[in-house]
């Protein structure tokens, strides 16, 4: 799937800045009541909010672990939109609402359910979504992630990949490996600029 990063790379899903659990459990009440769609209607809304403004029905079904999942409810009250397998939030406005009322702990848990969902789909979302949910694993999926775009020759994307790594790492051999990676990548440029 083509996506648009929300924090500059990819709005397929919200990397937007953690925020504290304390709190958080009035606001996400207030918009449960306020869910035109229902309490089951807004379960998929978080799903969905945390995949981005596009989503498809198969990784929506995924993160809910519910291979039925149907939006219907979600359509009829104007909240998402489909065409086919694909989805999209009716408007930017009401993904960010969504995505910003959840709890970090929901939140975290559901970017590890979409990073599951892209294993093998997409390098880079996949990465993606392990750093939203903090995951350790996070700066070794942006490396696996850099060598598949450096070997499609997209070097511009690979190079970002592996800084991202070594934003990211915090254990020596991921830093190591990282750098090495970004060097790499600097020649293979260097020889073909």
């Amino acid at each position: 799937h083509g996506a648009r990063r929300h924090h500059g790379r990819d709005d397929r899903h919200g990397c937007a800045r953690p925020r504290p659990d304390h709190g958080d459990d009035r606001e996400q009440d207030q918009f449960l009541r306020a869910d035109p769609a229902g309490r089951h209607g807004a379960r998929g809304l978080h799903a969905a909010a945390v995949l981005g403004s596009r989503f498809s029905l198969g990784a929506l079904r995924h993160v809910l672990a519910e291979p039925g999942y149907g939006t219907g409810g979600l359509e009829h009250a104007g909240l998402v939109a489909t065409e086919g397998d694909e989805c999209r939030f009716s408007h930017s406005l009401i993904r960010d609402a969504v995505y910003e009322s959840l709890l970090r702990s929901t939140r975290r848990e559901l970017h590890r359910r979409s990073a599951a969902w892209f294993q093998g789909r997409s390098p880079g979302l996949e990465a993606d979504h392990l750093a939203a949910a903090e995951d350790p694993s996070a700066p070794a999926a942006y490396l696996r992630a850099a060598i598949e775009e450096e070997r499609a020759s997209r070097l511009d994307r690979a190079l970002a990949h592996a800084q991202r790594s070594r934003e990211l790492a915090r254990a020596a051999p991921d830093l190591c490996a990282a750098f090495a990676r970004i060097g790499g990548i600097c020649l293979t440029r260097g020889r073909t600029d």
